[in-house]
């Protein structure tokens, strides 16, 4: 005999439904940023460039974020995990499929907040926990290294994940779950004294070559990398 559900358990279900996706909103909605013109070549310091090239170098973007047989940065690259395909995307200055309508606060937004400068929330095969520990230096020599590498026009195929992980709402919960095990790890390392400070037994290339193995080159070793076609 098949029992009806009770109008009081429907309703509190209902409920429970509309809070999670109301949270889950909440959670995913950031606002866009204006888009700007693509800023002139000449408009970046050169040493500010050459930075920029070793630390895009150092994060391997080049590697994820160019197609078999495409042109550099253009993306198209297909990530393939156990749950479906995340395709890279163009990080050249092009202003309609790139980043050229990007301002320098969009590329940091999406850099340290794992948010497009659309406003939604980036997929986790974006490496974010180890870019939130980059300097604003960094940050802004590779977006000068970028914003001066060739615009391509290369729009980015659609992802095909499987149903539920298609879904966007559920990025905002992985989004969370990621950051805060990424925090509880910095503060365990704080607690332990492994921290990556300059110590009169440690000299500043030292310091600054595990800093930026931290923040960019540790990514390499990321399951979904590995699975690279």
């Amino acid at each position: 005999m098949t029992r009806k559900l009770s109008p009081v358990v429907a309703i509190a279900a209902l409920a429970a439904v509309l809070i999670i996706v109301a949270v889950a909103c909440a959670i995913m909605w950031r606002p866009a940023i204006a888009p700007i013109s693509p800023p002139a070549s000449s408009s970046f310091d050169p040493q500010l460039r050459r930075e920029g090239a070793r630390v895009v170098a150092l994060g391997d973007c080049v590697v994820c974020h160019t197609a078999k047989g495409g042109k550099p940065f253009a993306g198209g690259l297909p990530l393939v995990t156990p749950f479906g395909t995340i395709y890279a995307t163009n990080i050249t200055p092009d202003p309609a499929t790139g980043i050229g309508a990007w301002s320098i606060d969009a590329f940091k937004r999406a850099l340290r907040h794992e948010v497009s400068r659309d406003g939604h929330i980036l997929y986790p095969a974006f490496p974010y926990i180890h870019f939130t520990r980059m300097s604003d230096r960094d940050i802004s020599a590779a977006y000068a290294y970028l914003m001066t590498r060739d615009a391509v026009e290369a729009t980015t195929p659609d992802n095909k994940l499987i149903f539920p992980l298609n879904f966007r709402p559920l990025v905002a919960f992985c989004r969370c779950l990621k950051r805060s095990c990424a925090a509880f790890t910095r503060k365990a390392r704080d607690v332990m004294g492994i921290t990556v400070l300059t110590t009169p037994r440690r000299t500043p290339p030292w310091s600054r070559a595990r800093f930026l193995g931290n923040t960019c080159a540790i990514r390499r070793t990321s399951g979904i990398y590995s699975r690279l076609p």
